[in-house]
């Protein structure tokens, strides 16, 4: 069941950093980010869209990646399922769009930061070089089948996330299941695994040969086929996988698409 949503303001300032996810990098000044309603979707007008700054120093201390942001105003509703999406609109994007799907604010984290009732968020971004670099070190030689060309919108993205449970710890020995990862087992010329489902040693490092979640709860898809994706989660009792929970998420070509289930969305 869903959780009951904390009192609090019922829309918030958001602002915080840009930070990316695996091999590290600088973010910049200039990425795009927008906000979406869950329910709306990304095909519908974002609730906000403001540009990353280096030089905002919106946490106090600044951004360890070199970006931040800030929709200076109460746009961004609380208590709600959100999409969070971040584009690198240069002629060279050094970033994939990545997109966040899931995301809540919760009301009663807002506090008053200037007269506006503020939450401060980080926000995800994948490195071209981590998109490109991972597939093979998870033993996908061939990677992401369009990578040659990430503007083109050809092609095949990712899925990953981090599974929690309830109280918000990260859950070991979850199997997780995501349909159409049809080509997961076929061998390309390489000798490489053309697509897979994989998971980590527990410090974020991909583990070829485990096949259920580590310590870290984490998960990662790649050279999924785009279009909204049924995502399971199983518990292993006796030696047998128990399905317990179902998760339709959207995946997108040449992008990444990051979806951390913790109970029932609000």
């Amino acid at each position: 069941t869903a959780p009951t949503p904390p009192a609090g303001p019922a829309t918030v300032r958001l602002r915080g950093c840009v930070t990316t996810f695996g091999l590290d990098q600088d973010t910049h000044s200039g990425l795009e980010i927008s906000f979406y309603r869950l329910a709306d979707g990304v095909d519908s007008t974002p609730l906000a869209t403001v540009q990353s700054g280096q030089d905002m120093d919106v946490l106090g201390a600044g951004c360890p990646s070199g970006g931040a942001f800030d929709t200076a105003a109460e746009v961004i509703p609380t208590n709600t399922a959100l999409i969070v999406k971040v584009r690198d609109t240069r002629p060279s994007p050094e970033f994939v769009d990545t997109y966040v799907y899931g995301a809540v604010l919760w009301a009663d984290r807002a506090s008053d930061v200037d007269g506006l009732q503020t939450i401060s968020e980080e926000v995800i971004v994948i490195a071209v070089t981590t998109y490109q670099v991972f597939p093979q070190t998870a033993g996908i030689t061939a990677g992401i089948e369009g990578s040659d060309d990430l503007q083109d919108g050809v092609g095949r993205g990712a899925l990953a996330g981090t599974v929690y449970d309830c109280a918000g710890n990260a859950v070991a020995n979850l199997r997780v299941g995501i349909d159409n990862m049809d080509e997961k087992r076929v061998v390309d010329a390489e000798g490489g695994v053309f697509g897979k489902l994989g998971f980590t040693d527990g410090v974020e490092n991909p583990d070829p040969a485990r096949e259920t979640t580590n310590i870290d709860g984490l998960y990662a898809a790649i050279n999924v086929k785009p279009g909204t994706r049924t995502l399971t989660l199983a518990a292993m009792r006796d030696g047998m996988a128990s399905e317990f929970a179902t998760f339709q998420v959207p995946v997108f070509a040449d992008s990444v698409t990051i979806f951390s289930p913790q109970g029932a969305l609000p």
